[in-house]
């Protein structure tokens, strides 16, 4: 797996492009990131600016986690972000959509991009965890062939082999 690679990605979907984050979208982030009731599943949320600059175009490690920006290029807003985390031989998976994009299947396509793209560098497990009541994630991982692996009151995770990746 070439790290380096990973983490300067530039993934072009159908109607979408993943690739780092850029100045000019900390405030669109920032504007469903901290919108409490959008991000009432995720962790992520209530930064302030100069935290989401800290976070978003500094360039760490993969073990550290790196976010990633998912733009429809021709209007240059923001769709969404995806995160990725490397744990010994596992990528974690996180995703966050902007409402004014949700429902539209634009999470389905960046993650399936992503996920081809990771088989391509050799990653063989992706994991990725969802709160519990969160049905509309876990439809989505589902839906993208991740089986359920554990479940207590506070996370579900569900994890996906790409040993053989065909979809």
């Amino acid at each position: 797996m070439n790290e380096e690679s990973i983490c300067n990605l530039s993934i072009v979907t159908t109607r979408g492009i993943i690739r780092p984050f850029s100045a000019h979208e900390i405030d669109a982030f920032l504007s469903y990131h901290n919108n409490l009731d959008w991000m009432q599943y995720q962790e992520f949320k209530g930064l302030s600016r100069a935290e989401a600059e800290d976070t978003l175009l500094s360039n760490p490690k993969l073990t550290q986690g790196k976010q990633f920006a998912f733009v429809k290029p021709e209007m240059e807003q923001l769709l969404g972000d995806f995160y990725l985390q490397l744990e010994g031989d596992t990528m974690w998976l996180g995703y966050t959509i902007n409402p004014l994009f949700a429902r539209h299947g634009y999470a389905f396509e960046g993650a399936k991009a992503l996920i081809e793209f990771l088989s391509q560098q050799h990653v063989r497990v992706i994991k990725a965890d969802v709160d519990p009541d969160n049905q509309a994630s876990r439809r989505l991982l589902e839906k993208l062939s991740f089986k359920r692996i554990m479940q207590n009151n506070e996370t579900v995770i569900f994890e996906r082999k790409l040993t053989n990746f065909n979809n």
